[in-house]
């Protein structure tokens, strides 16, 4: 799956446990629901590595962090 206009942000390489909704949503501007969306994409690409973790209260975007480094480009 591809989403155009949604995984088109900056070059970066994320930190370990980096809140991936608050990168993602301070880029793009997106949702939460497509925030995860992105997520599965990107790691189905294998340009990310995620893990959930459990966490009281916010969207369930705010359950990924990155566990691995990777090189963020837009999916074209």
């Amino acid at each position: 799956m591809t989403y155009h206009g949604i995984c088109c942000y900056r070059n970066m390489t994320t930190n370990e446990g980096w809140p991936f909704q608050k990168t993602l949503a301070y880029v793009v501007g997106i949702s939460n629901r497509k925030i995860v969306d992105c997520i599965k994409t990107l790691s189905e690409y294998n340009l990310i590595k995620v893990a959930t973790r459990p966490r009281k209260g916010g969207g369930v975007a705010n359950r990924y962090i990155v566990v691995g480094p990777a090189k963020w480009r837009a999916l074209e």
